[in-house]
């Protein structure tokens, strides 16, 4: 089984994805070897058990991702934002989905672990022009 882990491809897929519908633009083209594997997803999406916004915009993400890939599959570990960064440092998760922007304790760990700054992706935000004055959305 290969996994894939070419993050910003697949964030870059499903975040179009969640723009442009449930389905992938037109000029996308899968590559012709087949990709296999798991994808765990970590971090913000639940609400005590109780689906909220970013863990139903995850799994579109996820289904729009899988019509063109579906040999892969996703884990979902939406415990909360606090679970997303040690998920990744520890290589336990792949995707981390992150209520707020990291604090600076994590941003050292995960520098101490991995060697290198994760990359983050703004999704969307929670404030029209000021960043930080609403919580926002950024996936590592």
């Amino acid at each position: 089984m290969k996994r894939f882990l070419r993050l910003p491809v697949l964030l870059l897929a499903c975040g179009v994805s969640a723009l442009a519908g449930p389905d992938l633009p037109a000029d996308y083209v899968p590559p012709a070897e087949k990709i296999t594997g798991r994808i765990s997803v970590w971090g913000h999406g639940s609400l005590g058990g109780k689906t909220d916004y970013i863990e139903t915009l995850a799994k579109e993400w996820e289904r729009g991702f899988q019509r063109h890939h579906p040999g892969v599959t996703f884990e979902n570990r939406l415990h909360g934002t606090a679970s997303a960064i040690g998920a990744l440092y520890t290589g336990t998760g792949d995707v981390a989905l992150m209520g707020r922007e990291l604090w600076p304790i994590e941003l050292t760990a995960f520098q101490e672990v991995r060697g290198y700054a994760p990359t983050g992706i703004d999704v969307f935000t929670g404030s029209y022009d000021q960043r930080n004055r609403g919580y926002a959305l950024a996936v590592y």
